[in-house]
């Protein structure tokens, strides 16, 4: 889980529009790119080791009144909502475990 969030501000950390660029209706998978060294997204399920998945999503953001996050309000464009996922069959059934996270344009 940690390094798929790690990947997914490694490629803010090289250019805002690697996040803010992603739809928010897609679920992308991360793959690394062996010539450049990097993370990059893709749209095909990619698996860890055989076993593991790992996903994330974006969302947009919102500030309400007092500038706090809220579901709805005005856009803030300078932040994304990631939700990273990772799942593994587990004695006959799917364990999926989530974390959210918001990433910013430093």
């Amino acid at each position: 889980m940690l390094e798929g969030g790690e990947a997914v501000r490694s490629m803010r950390d090289i250019s805002w529009a690697n996040i803010n660029g992603l739809s928010t209706t897609t679920t992308y998978y991360l793959t690394f790119s062996t010539p450049t060294g990097r993370f990059a997204t893709t749209s095909e399920n990619t698996f860890i080791d055989g076993i593991f998945e790992r996903s994330f999503t974006t969302a947009d953001v919102f500030r309400n009144t007092s500038d706090d996050i809220s579901l709805s309000g005005t856009y803030d464009a300078g932040i994304r909502k990631i939700r990273m996922n990772v799942s593994w069959w587990n004695r006959n059934a799917t364990t999926t475990t989530t974390t959210d996270f918001y990433l910013t344009n430093i």
